[in-house]
């Protein structure tokens, strides 16, 4: 390279330096006094799973705190150190760049042309996204959602002695049709239980509706439906986000799992986890699938009410959740 093209090549280097450094410098305005960000991106239930990171990041000592998340309504009533700031991946780039400390906290990464996480998390997703924050120690296997004595009134009302159903994910933001049980099959598990409970149905407004209950599809916000949860007697649905938030507010759970993943990954130890496991399982794939779901469709009604029973007869969930050792170097 001559000299011209040297002294070319370090003014273009010298712009672009000067150009981000303008950009980052506004979009960093508002982490002013942050040492640590956590960003997870667009799901809503490992956005309620950065709560658990958020708490160990909070003890370790990597505060003052900021979350960039599409969905700060589900940290409503965390300290006040912690700064919610909605999620960019502007800023999630501008502080790869510079600025405070990026934690992203990760559980694999989605391969679209494979359909499904790669590598499988070996844990659960909780731990596997503690260690990928380097969080060292313990951490409960249970999500943290705080709800007011208001909330939870409120919620008394609506649910209270309440089965709560969730008979579909596709109205998640991230859908995933290797989740969804058979809706004739929720049908008859809700006649089943209607001259016993209260039955009510929960999820998105565009699920399929299930005759003989009470509709609250699409008619809750996220803190509302957890609130509903929290006085229900039971949530019965597929892993998502009302699972997790069912298990943060003690709420006690029948999970048709099928095969995309298996119960120690994603699930809760206090809940009835439906589990195949076909030689397929666990495939981790969201949609595709080579053999009919065969996973699913090997879990009856009669399971699915037999399990519902053998959790109303437990005594009612309360406590930290099971903790599980991060151990040394994570």
């Amino acid at each position: 390279m001559n000299e011209r093209s040297q002294i070319a090549s370090a003014l273009r280097r010298a712009y672009r330096s000067l150009y981000w450094w303008r950009h980052d410098r506004e979009l960093l305005r508002p982490l002013a006094g942050i040492r640590t960000v956590v960003a997870f991106g667009e799901s809503v239930g490992d956005n309620l799973l950065c709560s658990v990171v958020l708490e160990g990041l909070q003890a370790e000592g990597a505060g003052p705190l900021a979350m960039l998340t599409p969905f700060p309504d589900l940290f409503e009533g965390a300290p006040p150190a912690l700064r919610l700031l909605p999620f960019s991946p502007d800023l999630v780039a501008t502080l790869r760049r510079r600025g405070p400390r990026l934690i992203l906290p990760n559980y694999g990464v989605f391969d679209p042309v494979l359909d499904r996480h790669v590598p499988q998390p070996r844990a659960h997703l909780i731990v596997e996204m503690a260690r990928s924050a380097g969080l060292r120690g313990r951490v409960a296997l249970k999500p943290i959602l705080r709800l007011s004595p208001e909330e939870r009134s409120a919620g008394q009302a609506l649910a209270a002695g309440c089965i709560l159903i969730q008979s579909s994910s596709q109205g998640a933001p991230i859908p995933a049709a290797n989740k969804d049980w058979p809706q004739a099959r929720w049908q008859e598990v809700a006649d089943a239980l209607a001259g016993r409970f209260p039955v009510a149905q929960v999820g998105s407004a565009s699920d399929p509706l299930l005759r003989g209950v009470r509709d609250l599809r699409g008619r809750l916000s996220r803190r509302q439906v957890a609130a509903a949860l929290a006085a229900a007697r039971l949530f019965a649905g597929p892993e998502g986000f009302l699972m997790h938030a069912a298990r943060a507010v003690d709420c006690r759970s029948v999970i048709v799992l099928g095969g995309r993943t298996a119960p120690g990954q994603t699930c809760y130890p206090e809940n009835a986890n439906l589990y195949t496991a076909v030689p397929c399982a666990p495939c981790w794939q969201r949609n595709a699938c080579q053999f009919g779901r065969l996973c699913l469709d090997q879990i009856s009604p009669a399971e699915v009410l037999a399990a519902i029973d053998g959790q109303l007869a437990l005594p009612p969930l309360a406590g930290p959740g099971v903790q599980v050792e991060l151990g040394p170097g994570a």
